[in-house]
């Protein structure tokens, strides 16, 4: 592999591609300070458990060997079902959060198409959430919407216009310009 070769697939490899970076950068954080504490928590727990066992059998000389062996798998198994029902409630507040996140841009999003497709400019565009998405929708809300502005001033200068008083390449260059205007033309 030549160094060429090495930096272009260095440079098109994946780096961190956040959707939303406030959400996903507090839901990460969330889950690390989570599993910290969980973890923390669930060895504290595991090592008094561990030592009231110890302490128990402590001075049992003629006990059973092996009879500690339900205890710790007891005191494992309580402890793994904490941590798993933690992190999956906690996958569950993180997927709500995110779904009223993906609904508040979304629902935003479609208001937004939903006036451009009937060429409702009235009002400007107020997006309800702060999101890259819809500013970019909000641009190309403003963009289309002086397009329209200024096919209808072209429109407008060919009704006021008398066919005799302008020249007939001067229509067809207005009517050019507003062919041009249009999508898809």
């Amino acid at each position: 592999m030549t160094t060429e070769t090495a930096n272009k697939t260095r440079e098109s490899g994946r780096r961190r591609h956040y959707l939303d970076r406030s959400l996903q950068g507090w839901l990460l954080i969330g889950l690390i300070l989570l599993e910290v504490a969980l973890f923390s928590i669930a060895l504290l727990i595991l090592y008094q458990d561990l030592n009231m066992a110890v302490e128990a059998r402590l001075y049992r000389a003629h006990a059973e060997p092996g009879g500690d062996m339900p205890v710790l798998l007891l005191v494992t198994l309580r402890l793994l079902g904490a941590l798993v029902l933690v992190n999956v409630l906690a996958v569950l507040v993180a997927d709500r959060l995110w779904d009223r996140r993906v609904k508040r841009v979304t629902g935003n999003l479609r208001q937004i198409l939903k006036r451009v497709g009937a060429l409702d400019f009235r009002g400007g565009c107020r997006p309800a959430a702060d999101h890259p998405a819809l500013a970019a929708a909000c641009r190309w809300e403003a963009t289309e919407a002086e397009r329209c502005r200024r096919i209808r001033r072209l429109i407008d200068t060919l009704q006021t216009t008398d066919s005799g008083d302008v020249p007939l390449p001067e229509i067809e260059k207005r009517l050019r310009q507003i062919k041009e205007l249009l999508p898809n033309a």
